[in-house]
């Protein structure tokens, strides 16, 4: 078993501060201080870091601020974890487009720590948010091949329209359906991803009616497709009905092993 090392982390005081808040420049005032445990990802064996979290005061009367850490260079303020951990994460969840529990069992494994699926969901969206979602979709990389779909979440109330990248199997958008749900709610999803930029050259959806129309509204050149999925479940569907009708027209014992087969 390997021996765990502790690493001792004490920040540079420094004579000058700036408060997060206000952002006004002052002389440092301690307040406060406290020591915190952070466990860092290694590939070799266990490393602890022992973190010296120093408070100073904040002497601007008008800030609502009293109080602030001094900031530590590669570790998270708000989790017990580095900035590196953080980072080789949220680079999984997109890149690999991995799910969370998977994420979870990958740092376990490889980086000899773990993440709660909360933790790893919250470090996901605090690093879109840095981004605007037209940039998010051009580093996503389309393919070309878009698919539509609506779909009720098991804990929601109520369906939300999907559209994903038929090739790279990645979700690309989604948002509920509203309340009040008219004719136009679709075009109108349609409409958004185009004002985005996706311009896709072939469309892929269910045996809706309404998909074909508004496709052919929003992109008139895209090739239509029936997914394999709906299509099958139908054939399997007609062909179970038109064997049941066949089997009850075999009557008599002279069909009674081919009824049994059926």
């Amino acid at each position: 078993m390997a021996e765990i090392r502790v690493k001792v982390i004490e920040p540079r005081i420094p004579r000058q501060v700036q408060c997060p808040v206000c952002g006004v420049w002052q002389a440092f005032k301690k307040a406060k201080e406290h020591w915190r445990t952070v466990r860092a990802p290694s590939l070799t064996d266990p490393l602890w870091l022992r973190i010296r979290v120093i408070y100073s005061k904040c002497l601007n009367p008008s800030c609502p601020r009293r109080i602030f850490a001094l900031p530590i260079p590669g570790i998270e303020r708000y989790q017990r974890a580095t900035s590196q951990l953080v980072q080789e994460a949220v680079l999984g969840l997109v890149q690999d487009n991995t799910t969370l529990d998977r994420m979870a069992r990958r740092l376990s494994r490889s980086w000899n720590t773990t993440g709660s699926k909360s933790a790893l969901d919250r470090w996901k969206h605090r690093v879109a948010r840095q981004y605007e979602f037209p940039e998010i979709l051009e580093h996503l990389g389309f393919s070309g091949a878009l698919c539509l779909d609506e779909f009720m979440p098991r804990r929601g109330s109520r369906y939300e329209q999907i559209a994903g990248d038929a090739k790279r199997i990645r979700i690309l958008y989604l948002e509920p359906v509203p309340e009040f749900y008219g004719r136009g709610v679709r075009e109108a999803f349609c409409r958004k991803l185009d004002g985005w930029g996706i311009k896709p050259y072939c469309v892929v959806f269910d045996l809706l009616t309404t998909f074909p129309k508004v496709v052919s509204k929003v992109w008139p050149q895209a090739y239509q497709q029936f997914d394999h999925f709906h299509v099958t479940q139908w054939l399997w569907h007609y062909l179970r009905n038109a064997l049941i009708q066949f089997r009850k027209s075999l009557k008599g014992k002279a069909f009674q092993l081919h009824r049994e087969e059926l």
